[in-house]
């Protein structure tokens, strides 16, 4: 039997092609180049080195076959028990089954679904077609039920194929004794049209309507992805680009998935993904110690370069520390409204460029650098694929703690030519320089599903804290709750007891703790009660004790599996004191480090006091985007954006004020379909801040990441001219 938690290879993959582009005893049925270039080009995907690569042998084509039904059918039945024999000698097993249909779909007098080939006729259209309970009888009859199947189905009221693939009585009894159908197998279908629907080929076009997008997708692949693409993610991708290129014309496509007790084989990781070519920019530099350093990235000959080096210029390292304990306190003053900053935008280059001169003091490390960041702007200037990034991740080990403490949000490349002065924060405005700080995943991390943004806040105001105020706690709560495709839970003073039982049975992708960090100097997070309360209840204003958690305390809430996504820790304001506000906002930042270091996949705090509106717009800006689907890099950098417009724009140092410790750059959830003619509101003009010239001269633009536009990997290359829709007229299939 096939492993079922093994992910697809294209060795263990059979696919079969089938339909047809001319129906010659069905004049009635629309026909044309459309479908056969549409099925020609999915076969050389399938083939392509750089596509599926699928070897020959595991292909059966039947497309425009001028066999009837049932031939056809037992050449499937033979294609199948063949190559799974052949494959258990070889040592394998099949693992998954890949079907493509183009064509048309219709039904019986009897309402049986039925996919014509080249065979069928007008008027007999049931007894020579082939009938999808046959099909999926064949299928179940000659894999015995324990592979994966994925079908695509490009026809008319194609979704009706999906209760010939439901299980059988006999099928759903053993199911419930275990005896078949474990969560990784089973059938996913991506459907053309709903069962109620007609699939279209536009007049003139070079494809059908769906299979122009579906090939799109498969070239493009999705950049924000970092892994082999779900059928459930291309499903998504498919329909936004169907609904940007055709608009009120669009015909939706669906995923569905019938025969299994669980929709997990729609998020198995099946397609490649050729995006992931486009991170030959991607850096990362690994800080050993407080010494020495390591930097990756591939060089100039597409070839992956490891250099060492050491920290360097101890000048710089100090000047830093000074220029941050300043900005640190400063931003604390300027919540007591005591003392005003008069920050200008040189004052956070300075330190910016004193970040960049102890980061590559090596000058090993730095032409490495400087080499590819050059490569990056140079690209940059001429490209305009969607998704292109530079990433440049630092990774702080343990024994690195004191370097990591330092404000890297702000290191830029100086610019010889125009000065040191001139240029972008890797933290700041440019959507294509993202910064994050990494951790190597200390587990496995669960493909995103179709499904909400299940946001959970914990709010937190022991005895005399001022805590988040009224006003400032509803202004948060409407910012977060007006952000579609998000549940938001909130749950205040609860003991410690209670909030872990609510994680558990929440199981939310975030958990935004509002409060203070623990003074301890081991760090952590203050909560009410004591941890071994009885009672899960609210506490009143007179018990609510000062009950302070370490961060390894803080991990005992997330003894369960399906651990948050993101941890965002949003810290309040001690009035009248502003250093034991720098102290509380250290135990916060020392408690995101200790959580980042464990299972968390994300883990967000602030570095400098800012207001509770201003970390109630860069936390909305984030979850915006991770409910749309976007990555967490992405999201955070759509974070910084929204603290960066805020007046005065990108001088003060709040948009380089967010920390955040990242052990994967792949969607928390994928959000449903959209409907197609509707449209999301863009950013009004005045919010829009042009991408500035970038270090080496080069200019760079681009959309910027998350604001509010169209997710960048679903914005399609300019069609063609013959594959543009160039009359009202729309073939129904």
């Amino acid at each position: 039997m096939a492993d079922p938690s093994a992910d697809p290879s294209a060795a263990t993959t059979l696919a079969i092609v089938a339909g047809a582009s001319e129906f010659p005893n069905a004049p009635t049925l629309a026909q044309g180049p459309a479908f056969r270039a549409s099925a020609d080009d999915f076969i050389k995907y399938l083939r392509d080195p750089d596509g599926f690569a699928l070897q020959d042998e595991n292909l059966l084509v039947l497309f425009d076959a001028t066999e009837s039904a049932a031939p056809q059918l037992k050449r499937m039945r033979g294609f199948l028990t063949a190559r799974a024999e052949e494959l258990k000698k070889a040592g394998t097993e099949m693992r998954d089954l890949l079907f493509y249909y183009v064509g048309h779909g219709g039904l019986t007098p009897s309402n049986d679904y039925y996919l014509a080939i080249k065979e069928t006729t007008d008027g007999l259209e049931g007894p020579s077609s082939i009938h999808m309970n046959d099909l999926a009888t064949m299928i179940r009859d000659n894999t015995g039920g324990k592979i994966r199947k994925y079908l695509i189905l490009d026809c008319c009221f194609a979704a009706r194929a999906f209760k010939e693939f439901q299980s059988t009585a006999k099928d759903v009894m053993l199911a419930k004794t275990g005896e078949i159908l474990t969560p990784s197998t089973g059938t996913t279908m991506l459907c053309s049209s709903s069962a109620q629907k007609t699939s279209t080929a536009p007049e003139g076009a070079a494809y059908t309507m769906f299979s122009g997008a579906l090939l799109q997708a498969l070239r493009d692949g999705m950049p924000r992805v970092n892994r082999r693409i779900s059928m459930a993610q291309l499903g998504q991708q498919v329909a936004e680009l169907i609904k940007r290129q055709y608009s009120e014309k669009a015909v939706r496509p669906e995923v569905l998935s019938p025969d299994q007790p669980e929709d997990t084989v729609q998020d198995v990781p099946l397609f490649p993904n050729p995006a992931l070519k486009l991170r030959n920019f991607d850096c990362t530099i690994t800080v050993i110690d407080n010494l020495t350093l390591s930097l990756e990235c591939v060089n100039e000959q597409g070839k992956p370069e490891r250099v060492e080096g050491r920290l360097a210029d101890p000048l710089a390292l100090l000047t830093v520390q000074r220029l941050h304990e300043w900005i640190n306190m400063g931003l604390a003053l300027e919540q007591e409204k005591t003392w005003r900053g008069n920050y200008k935008t040189d004052d956070l280059k300075v330190l910016g460029a004193n970040l960049f001169r102890a980061l590559f003091g090596d000058e090993k490390v730095r032409k490495s650098f400087c080499g590819l960041y050059e490569r990056f702007q140079t690209a940059a200037a001429v490209r305009k694929t969607p998704g292109f990034r530079m990433r440049l991740r630092l990774t702080f080990p343990r024994a690195a703690d004191d370097v990591a403490r330092l404000p890297w949000e702000f290191l830029f490349v100086p610019d010889g030519e125009r000065g040191p002065l001139d240029t972008s924060f890797f933290g700041g405005r440019r959507s294509d320089l993202l910064f994050t700080r990494y951790v190597p995943p200390s587990a496995d991390i669960a493909a995103p599903k179709v499904e909400k943004l299940r946001i959970l806040v914990a709010i937190y105001t022991p005895n005399g804290e001022s805590g988040i105020g009224a006003v400032e706690q509803e202004s948060l709560l409407a910012k977060l709750r007006r952000i579609p495709n998000t549940d938001v839970t909130v749950l205040e003073d609860v003991s410690i007891r209670k909030l872990g039982s609510t994680l558990e049975d929440l199981t939310p992708h975030v958990l935004h703790f509002v409060g203070y960090g623990s003074r301890d100097d081991r760090g952590g997070l203050t909560f009410v009660g004591q941890p071994d309360d009885p009672e899960a209840r609210v506490y009143l204003p007179d018990d609510k004790i000062a009950q302070p958690l370490t961060g390894d305390d803080v991990l005992s809430l997330f003894s369960y599996d399906a651990k948050p996504g993101v941890v965002f820790l949003h810290g309040c304001k001690t009035p009248g004191n502003p250093a034991d506000g720098v102290k509380r906002q250290e135990g916060l930042k020392k408690c995101a480090r200790d959580l980042s270091a464990a299972r968390i996949p994300s883990v967000m705090t602030m570095q400098f006091a800012l207001s509770h509106d201003e970390i109630g717009d860069f936390a909305a800006a984030v979850y915006k985007d991770l409910a749309r689907g976007v990555g967490p890099d992405e999201a955070v950098q759509s974070g910084r954006v929204a603290l960066g417009q805020i007046f005065p724009r990108w001088t003060h140092p709040r948009f380089g004020a967010p920390l955040v410790y990242l052990q994967n750059d792949e969607p928390l959830v994928l959000p449903p379909p959209t409907e197609p003619g509707t449209t999301e509101k863009s950013a009004r003009k005045d919010d829009r801040e042009p991408a500035p010239a970038g270090g080496g001269g080069a200019s760079t633009v681009g959309p910027r990441a998350g604001v509010t536009e169209t997710p960048a990997e679903v914005a399609p290359a300019p069609a063609p001219k013959d594959q543009e829709a160039t009359s009202s007229s729309f073939k129904g299939r």
